[in-house]
């Protein structure tokens, strides 16, 4: 019959004696094991901070957490004046949080102030099945339809140079 052998627990190393120092542990315990800095997040929210007189912008944002930095960022987008103070979306060249590059600006939440503009230099077309309506260049609209129905709570007016109803 095989005799098993049972090995004692496994100890820490320590050149010294119970009770007293060890220059090893004091060594140990003095050397820092330096740390790689924490990386950039792919992406974080930031502000547009403000226009330099060079046409350079800086924005600020907070990584770590509680530690603001204001830096002067590179853009995919064009900027302008009235970009100061809005959130904007940031991405850091390398993953190196020093280096941010605006890559877009948040929309605010909510309704729009003022109407909805729809500029296109050659016309603009909206369609769905058989209804179209289509705004040309040269000032011309369409509308085309199974049925069209026009409503007025006030007055309806319809003028042109001539009218032709059916």
């Amino acid at each position: 019959m095989k005799e098993t052998i049972q090995a004692p627990p496994c100890q820490p190393f320590d050149d010294a004696p119970a009770g007293e120092e060890s220059p090893l542990r004091e060594i140990l315990e003095k050397t820092a094991v330096p740390t790689a800095p924490e990386p950039a997040p792919a992406t974080l929210v930031g502000r547009i901070a403000c226009f330099q007189a060079d046409g350079s912008v800086e924005a600020t944002y907070d990584w770590p957490a509680g530690q603001i930095h204001t830096r002067i960022v590179q853009s995919t987008l064009a900027l302008d004046p009235s970009a100061v103070g809005r959130e904007c979306v940031l991405a850091f060249d390398r993953g190196e949080i020093g280096r941010p590059i605006v890559v877009g600006l948040l929309q605010p939440a909510g309704p729009a102030e003022g109407p909805l503009i729809i500029h296109a230099e050659n016309g603009v077309v909206i369609q769905s099945g058989a209804a179209r309506i289509e705004l040309r260049e040269d000032g011309e609209i369409n509308i085309q339809g199974m049925y069209i129905n026009s409503q007025a709570y006030g007055p309806h007016r319809i003028k042109g140079g001539s009218v032709k109803i059916n």
